[in-house]
């Protein structure tokens, strides 16, 4: 066998996040946390949202990597609904600065996210 050979089956899986190669350039220090939608959406049910509370530590973590700040991912994961548009701001002026195309409205996507999440906790609370 050679040892050149790969084993994955990444290129198969819909699943799989897109590779680093087609959403991060060579200046950049760190990137962000890249999952597909599918994946993200499955991990989010099946963790009954704890996942989405991962991802947005990963992604505060990587802010603050890209940035050298002091900012603390742990509470802003926690606490996602009131730093969801500073994120999405972010993410933006990231892919506008390493000039990455990537069709998103990223006030739409922060509009869902919040709505979504109030809807949910409205509901919650009458079971």
């Amino acid at each position: 066998m050679s040892g050149n050979q790969e084993t994955s089956s990444e290129s198969n899986n819909s699943a799989a996040a897109p590779h680093a190669a087609e959403i991060t350039s060579d200046t950049e220090e760190a990137s962000f946390y890249i999952v597909s939608k599918k994946k993200f959406l499955l991990l989010f049910i099946t963790t009954f949202g704890i996942y989405g509370v991962y991802w947005f530590y990963r992604q505060w973590k990587a802010v603050k990597e890209q940035e050298g700040s002091n900012i603390s991912p742990i509470p802003r994961a926690i606490f996602s609904v009131y730093f969801a548009t500073s994120l999405a701001e972010r993410i933006e002026n990231h892919l506008k600065r390493n000039d990455i195309a990537y069709a998103w409205t990223p006030g739409l996507v922060v509009a869902v996210f919040i709505s979504t999440t109030i809807i949910s906790s409205s509901l919650s609370g009458y079971s």
